[in-house]
């Protein structure tokens, strides 16, 4: 389904015939792309994002069907965190990493 803003805007710019057109977008997808299982930890994310230079990262779950995606700002907060409290959050007396993963609960 097609949200109507969207839906108007195609409507100026592409022809009735070329709007419901199938399009082959296999040549530009990219299928190296990294993901990660829902359950993945945000450090191990951060890291990831950190040494490969990523700016994105698809998360999918136990059937390798995207839930979501990640972005940098996305984990902005989360390094912010362990500046703040570089030694954990002080509740339990644990970094608290491995409690944390992509998707909430």
């Amino acid at each position: 389904m097609i949200p109507e803003e969207v839906d108007a805007a195609l409507d100026t710019c592409m022809s009735s015939d070329l709007k419901d057109r199938a399009f082959d977008l296999l040549p530009y997808i990219n299928s190296s792309a990294l993901s990660v299982p829902s359950h993945f930890s945000i450090q191990r994310a951060y890291t990831l994002f950190r040494t490969m230079g990523l700016r994105s990262m698809t998360v999918v779950n136990t059937s390798n069907e995207v839930v979501g995606i990640i972005t940098r700002k996305d984990l902005m907060d989360f390094k912010l965190h362990d500046v703040i409290h570089p030694h954990g959050d002080g509740h339990d007396g644990h970094d608290g990493h491995d409690n944390h993963h992509v998707t909430s609960a």
